[in-house]
């Protein structure tokens, strides 16, 4: 049902993948739910921004080796996206 609201709504057709909680079975801050993530997109932790207004949650996507951010305002964050594209690689 979450899916096809999400699809319906055009996420789907701007994102990568989506995990959802309910379809694997463990949510975060579950380290479980991020390596899904990271192997859906193929992705190297190295590589990744995590974005959350969790602090727990993101401190495990850290754990993991991602990069973190807790998002408090859009201002803030878009800086951090910002400066995270523009790192060396």
């Amino acid at each position: 049902m979450t899916r096809t609201r999400m699809s319906n709504g055009g996420l789907l057709d701007i994102v990568d993948t989506l995990v959802l909680s309910y379809e694997v079975g463990f949510a975060k801050p579950d380290p479980r739910i991020y390596t899904v993530a990271l192997q859906r997109l193929g992705a190297d932790p190295a590589d990744v921004l995590f974005i959350d207004d969790t602090p727990g949650h993101v401190t495990t996507a850290q754990t993991l080796g991602m990069a973190g951010h807790v998002h408090t305002d859009a201002e803030d964050t878009i800086t951090r996206i910002t400066d995270f594209l523009r790192r060396p690689n």
